[in-house]
């Protein structure tokens, strides 16, 4: 798979890839999946995450739908193989996982790491999506559809999700 700085643009082809298998034997290749109809790719950076953790339980929904159509749905993890299969054991779902540890998929696609620069950066170096701070991650507030308490920052907010999931 080649990397490149090219963000994936509407109407552009996927990047092929070819990943270990987190909830079946094998690989799993886009090109396999795209010979049974359509592919519903979501890239996730990991299942250190609650709301990526909840993200993926939610594509079994999706893909009740979208499956009449032919349509497959693909969840990419950022986490190694055993770690992923050991987490989906006590969580499984219906939707095909695989395991991308280097996080090549998620560069392929044009997805990059947010560089996390001092709070003291004068904004005018700030440039999002690339990067940010603390401060302003910080200023963010969810309430994760009705999930939290309150609207609250995103660490705060992972906190009460992970006690809630027992990954405290």
């Amino acid at each position: 798979m080649s990397v490149s700085d090219h963000v994936l643009q509407p109407g552009e082809a996927a990047p092929e890839f070819r990943l270990p298998a987190v909830n079946r034997d094998g690989e799993v290749s886009l090109a396999d999946l795209r010979g049974k109809g359509g592919v519903y790719v979501a890239l996730f950076r990991g299942l250190h995450c609650p709301f990526c953790r909840r993200q993926i339980a939610g594509l079994a929904g999706i893909r009740e739908k979208l499956a009449p159509e032919g349509v497959e749905v693909l969840a990419v993890v950022n986490t190694a193989p055993e770690r992923a299969r050991q987490s989906f054991q006590y969580r499984p779902t219906p939707v095909v996982l695989a395991a991308d540890p280097d996080v090549e998929t998620h560069r392929a696609f044009g997805l990059r790491e947010i560089e996390v620069l001092p709070d003291d950066t004068d904004p005018r170096e700030v440039q999002w999506p690339r990067t940010t701070t603390v401060a302003t991650i910080m200023a963010a507030k969810t309430d994760m559809g009705g999930e939290l308490p309150e609207k609250m920052n995103p660490m705060q907010a992972s906190g009460v999700l992970n006690a809630k999931d027992g990954f405290e």
